[in-house]
């Protein structure tokens, strides 16, 4: 009665900042990945800007994004009725860590898996 539903939904990368998934999506799977967000200066998007279109001479597809963060996991897939244990668990592993001050030196590009 409704064959798209039985192959799971259709990706379009354009929905997503040319995102591509790395596995295929599965009903009830989400995925996730624990991060720091990064709320960029001027000087860090000045930064950016000179730097993209001598990038982009390598990297064609390489296009600036509007949100940073600092990755502190690879994704990985949840059930979804593990998510808020996921959390809790999480939250009181952190809860002990003390905040702390760092800075990056140097540019690096990473992209994911």
């Amino acid at each position: 009665m409704f064959p798209s539903t039985e192959e799971g939904p259709e990706d379009d990368s354009a929905k997503h900042g040319g995102r591509i998934r790395t596995f295929p999506h599965e009903r009830g799977n989400w995925a996730t990945h624990i991060y720091i967000p990064y709320e960029a200066k001027e000087d860090f998007r000045d930064l950016l800007d000179a730097l993209l279109p001598r990038a982009q001479m390598f990297v064609p597809r390489l296009v600036l994004m509007e949100e940073f963060h600092v990755s502190l996991s690879q994704s990985v897939v949840l059930r979804h009725h593990w998510i808020l244990p996921f959390v809790q668990v999480l939250k009181d592993r952190m809860a002990s860590f003390q905040r702390f001050f760092f800075t990056a030196n140097r540019v690096k590009i990473y992209t994911n898996q």
